[in-house]
């Protein structure tokens, strides 16, 4: 079975497009306030939280450049680029400027959020504003993702949150070593193309990403 590719959403149709983006700022800030209130939220919010901001920003600015029909690492390698120094820039005038009206700590979470989110509406607005051209979206074939090289870069995330858990319980960071290890082996695998093939390397990006930010 074969489904758009998530990763070229600057290839979508503008409407997909702009509904993926809203919904997915939308289902953010959603999770947002249910995190201030329950606990168990706090974990998708993390997960959600990362893939917005290190993803959609960027995608936003491919938008806007009118940049098209690249590649799907590329593409991811693009977004994620744009977007940390899409959000570093906007750190560093929150910093500079918001202690001049008065907000003592610029950077708190509520400021920063609001402040992002902001940010990208407007870019998002821009991008709708700068490129109504709606190239055919690229697709994937699902099977790809159900094989054993995507199993197992699965369980990377999982054995990390098994390894927290272990060592926030019983202070022992046996599996959280592996995980690193594993970690560490997963480019030489992505340079054998034949073990993990080039249709999952934004997964194992993912895969590794998400890892990372558990182990935090």
């Amino acid at each position: 079975m074969q489904i758009r590719n998530p990763v070229t959403l600057n290839d979508w149709r503008i409407p997909s497009y702009f509904i993926v983006v809203l919904g997915l700022q939308l289902g953010l800030l959603f999770i947002q306030l249910l995190g201030t209130t329950n606990s168990s939220a706090l974990f998708l919010q993390a997960i959600l939280g990362f893939a917005f901001f290190s993803f959609i920003p960027g995608i936003i600015v491919l938008r806007i450049m009118r940049i098209h029909r690249l590649s799907t690492l590329e593409t991811l390698l693009y977004a994620v680029g744009l977007s940390i120094a899409i959000l570093m820039f906007t750190g560093l005038l929150m910093s500079v400027l918001y202690p001049l009206v008065g907000i003592s700590r610029p950077l708190s979470p509520g400021s920063t959020l609001l402040t992002v989110n902001i940010t990208t509406s407007i870019l998002l607005l821009l991008s709708l504003a700068r490129d109504q051209k709606s190239p055919e979206p690229g697709y994937i074939d699902t099977g790809a993702f159900l094989s054993r090289p995507a199993l197992l870069l699965y369980l990377v995330p999982l054995l990390t949150i098994i390894g927290t858990y272990f060592v926030n319980q019983y202070h022992s960071n046996g599996i959280l070593m592996l995980v690193i290890a594993f970690i560490a082996v997963i480019p030489v695998l992505v340079g054998l193309n034949r073990v993990i093939p080039e249709v999952l390397y934004p997964l194992a990006i993912l895969s590794v990403s998400i890892s990372l930010l558990l182990h935090t």
